[in-house]
């Protein structure tokens, strides 16, 4: 079913938009690594919604796993970095997703498995598991991303969810949605396709609600101007 990432495709798309323009007017590097980690989501989901309808060929499907398997993720936790974490700590950690990025591009761009020549003719709804792709090697730097950029996120959630109750019910949403993306992208490692499209739309749904949501300014402070998630500044606070 091609509609269930092709949604997930549009609501990060419309994500994007909304932390992009959150990040011009704080000028926030967190809300430019969320921007940047929404437009792969994005990106990652098209390209499953293409497949559905067309078939997948050794480059969509190497965008797809580069995008959403393995760097998405990381750029959500680096954002988690710059929004709680001090400058010099997220612009040593910017440094290593960049170096890192460019490793899993140059890995994603090198030979697949055998199977992968049979991408190019497999109908459309088949979606191939990665172990049938993918090297080895490179399945296992997606595991590694996308355990440690999880727990980077949840972690980060959870810990503005428990000082910040004026907003938890958008941060809960957040939180939701990073938990269906990585239930999602588990059952992709199986070919499931059905089950991870219907993932990543929850996924998308729950995120941009919650961010809207967690950009609300508290019922008691309803006539002051709205003031979103401002990534960056408890660091700024904590000098």
């Amino acid at each position: 079913m091609a509609a269930l990432p092709a949604v997930a495709a549009v609501v990060a798309v419309l994500l994007a938009v909304r932390t992009a323009r959150a990040g011009v007017a704080g000028r926030s590097p967190a809300m430019a690594c969320w921007t940047l980690a929404m437009t792969q989501f994005a990106v990652a989901a098209g390209c499953l919604a293409w497949a559905t309808y067309n078939g997948w060929s050794p480059g969509v499907y190497r965008t797809y796993y580069l995008l959403g398997a393995i760097l998405n993720v990381v750029w959500l936790a680096l954002g988690t970095v710059w929004l709680l974490g001090t400058r010099a700590v997220a612009v040593g950690a910017t440094a290593g997703v960049v170096a890192l990025s460019g490793y899993a591009a140059w890995r994603c761009a090198g030979p697949l498995l055998e199977g992968a020549q049979a991408l190019s003719s497999l109908g459309s709804g088949v979606f191939p598991a990665s172990s049938s792709i993918v090297p080895p090697s490179v399945r296992a730097l997606a595991r590694w991303c996308s355990i440690g950029g999880s727990i980077v996120v949840a972690g980060g959630l959870a810990w503005s969810i428990a000082r910040n109750r004026d907003r938890s019910r958008g941060l809960i949403l957040i939180l939701i949605g990073v938990l269906f993306a990585a239930a999602g992208s588990e059952l992709a490692r199986t070919g499931h396709a059905v089950a991870f499209g219907a993932g990543l739309a929850a996924a998308a749904i729950a995120m941009h609600t919650g961010f809207i949501a967690a950009e609300r300014p508290p019922a008691s402070t309803s006539s002051a101007p709205a003031e979103p998630l401002r990534p960056g500044a408890a660091a700024r606070g904590r000098g």
